[in-house]
């Protein structure tokens, strides 16, 4: 854990002894993601060797299942599917108007729009979402583009997070830093590091020149410092989840890796045993194989029928090997259970209950995936808290008000289809019987309509209600000027 910024001056190790292990696992968890399991589950394939020789003799191709990448999608697909809706809270409810003629609402409303456009929010809130999956941690960082405050994304290996030694949730201050290899004027090849020391208010930029990639040279080619006119830092992270000892977010990968390493290992040997019976060997007389003139050799021609002259001879058959499939497939069945608990996502997100085609509905879907809604819960949680101080930050920025975290409101979708059968039924009670919800209400929720759509609605709704009557229509006449 890192207490101070020692670990930025020359004759220092790079990254740090105590950041490695983390970097090794965001390395590791990037090469999983993208489909590189050889890489990471050597172990495995190694176990599998040293009882049967040689993999290649046993698994014909390595098979990979990657659920992890999958729990990383399915879970920024349940946040960011459906937008969220940011608006202002109100909750000054001031009448007033400024300078410019607007009320603090709608003034507020405004620059929240600005930044959710200018950023492109919700594109890169969904990268970070598969961010806090699969690393533990989502960097947002505020930037300024066009002398305004914009929010911007950025990787957490880059992240290097200092905090107070008396408090470990205090933080010091959030260093982004990434070496980069480049050619000096007389071409040769060095490494060049890359700092961005960030304090609330300011950062300092510093370049230095690697002595070798482990170790920070004496030569320090850039430093400058830079206000930001923030009163918080400029980098907002959220993390999955974070405990107290902890500075960082625990990935959803770590859990499930042994779980979906077996997984392919067993579907992979299974895999070669069907490959073997799809090419079985014979046993017969030798009198069933013909002579081939060419190359001298003889051979079992399947097609040809072949009779036998006395009981004594062999029966031709095929050699079958019972390799205990169903024990095998009863191992992958149960690992498949394993891995949907532990990793929170339910049999449902892997299709393993919507097999026979059959749609539940929506109280039943929110039944079936329980498990992965209280898990987007918990992200959706600190997705909350950091988009609200991300966009209150960016507003400081050459906005036209500054906001406080309080001053937005974020309204989260669930993430599931709607059952609008079940909705419309709902609200049918809900209006004629004891009614709680007016039909306009009604129509907004059902119809997702706005107020004035909605207030065209009622109005022909009740036009034709009148003529269904035979009442008459009232006209109205202006008078002409």
């Amino acid at each position: 854990m890192l207490n101070n910024l020692n670990w930025l001056e020359s004759g220092a190790q790079f990254p740090p002894e105590c950041e490695r292990e983390r970097l090794e696992r965001y390395a590791q968890n990037k090469r999983i993601f993208e489909n590189r399991h050889m890489e990471v589950y050597n172990d495995q394939w190694r176990r599998i060797e040293k009882v049967v020789g040689s993999s290649a003799e046993v698994i014909s191709y390595p098979i990979v299942l990657n659920f992890q990448k999958k729990i990383s999608l399915k879970t920024a697909d349940f946040l960011f599917m459906e937008k969220p809706i940011i608006s202002a809270s109100n909750k000054k409810k001031s009448k007033e108007k400024a300078k410019d003629g607007k009320k603090d609402s709608l003034r507020q409303q405004e620059v929240i729009d600005a930044i959710v456009e200018q950023s492109d929010l919700f594109s890169i809130g969904y990268q970070g979402a598969i961010d806090c999956s699969r690393y533990g941690t989502t960097v947002f960082k505020i930037d300024v583009e066009g002398g305004k405050g914009k929010i911007s994304i950025s990787s957490p290996e880059f992240l290097f997070t200092v905090v107070s030694k008396e408090d470990r949730k205090k933080v010091e201050n959030y260093v982004l830093a990434w070496m980069s290899d480049t050619v000096d004027e007389v071409g040769k090849e060095q490494v060049i590091l890359t700092t961005f020391i960030h304090s609330k208010g300011s950062y300092t930029k510093k370049v230095f020149k690697m002595k070798d990639r482990h170790t920070i040279g004496a030569l320090l080619i850039e430093e400058r410092d830079r206000k930001t006119h923030l009163k918080d830092f400029a980098i907002v992270p959220v993390h999955n989840v974070l405990t107290s000892d902890s500075v960082y977010g625990i990935d959803d990968y770590m859990d499930v890796d042994s779980i979906v390493s077996e997984l392919e290992i067993r579907t992979a040997q299974i895999s070669k045993i069907l490959d073997t019976h799809a090419n079985p060997t014979v046993s017969g007389s030798q009198n069933a194989l013909s002579y081939d003139k060419v190359t001298g050799q003889y051979y079992f021609d399947a097609g040809n029928f072949y009779s036998r002259t006395t009981n004594e001879e062999p029966p031709l058959e095929y050699i079958t090997w019972d390799a205990n499939l169903t024990s095998n497939f009863n191992q992958v069945e149960k690992l498949l259970n394993y891995l949907s608990t532990i990793s929170e996502m339910g049999a449902a997100i892997f299709d393993g209950d919507l097999k026979t085609g059959n749609l539940p509905s929506g109280s039943a879907l929110k039944r079936l995936y329980i498990n992965v809604l209280a898990k987007v819960a918990r992200v959706r949680n600190a997705f909350d808290k950091g988009f609200k101080r991300a966009i209150a930050t960016a507003s400081e920025a050459g906005h036209k008000c500054a906001l406080g975290a309080g001053d937005v409101n974020i309204t989260w979708q669930d993430g599931l289809p709607n059952d609008t059968k079940e909705q419309a039924e709902i609200i049918n009670i809900r209006t004629a019987g004891a009614q709680t919800m007016s039909a306009k209400r009604a129509m907004m929720v059902l119809d997702k309509l706005n107020n004035d759509a909605a207030d065209d609605e009622m109005k022909d709704i009740e036009m034709e209600q009148m003529m269904g009557s035979g009442m008459t229509i009232p006209i109205n006449l202006e008078k002409s000027e």
